[in-house]
């Protein structure tokens, strides 16, 4: 751009500019990565993960007493075959489908804080 370099002391638009040297920006790097503050994508997953395992554990609470009383895996499956519409899928597909949106509104937003 031909735009000289500013000499010792010289004012420059926007008001003077201090260049860290590479390794206080490593340093800097480095303090930002540990004390980073948790992305919102890992609470979505902490959330749908707290979420789905209340449900998943009222299904196991099933599963486990029908394994109890079958006397054999035959019986077992039976008993899973016979329970099973009274499972209730559509609320594991519930959590799943707020995730999924949660997620995908979160990735919007990292786009769009990018693009500033």
């Amino acid at each position: 751009f031909n735009i000289p370099k500013p000499t010792q002391g010289e004012t420059l638009v926007g008001g003077n500019l201090s260049i860290a040297p590479k390794t206080q920006i490593a340093t800097n790097a480095q303090q930002e990565q540990s004390s980073s503050t948790v992305h919102p994508s890992d609470l979505i997953a902490a959330q749908g993960a707290k979420q789905a395992d209340e449900v998943m554990g009222e299904w196991l609470a099933q599963i486990e007493v029908m394994l109890a009383e079958a006397e054999d895996l035959p019986q077992f499956r039976e008993m899973m075959l016979a329970a099973f519409g009274d499972l209730n899928p559509s609320a594991l597909a519930n959590i799943v489908a707020n995730a999924s949106m949660s997620a995908g509104l979160a990735g919007r937003f990292d786009i769009a804080a990018e693009d500033s």
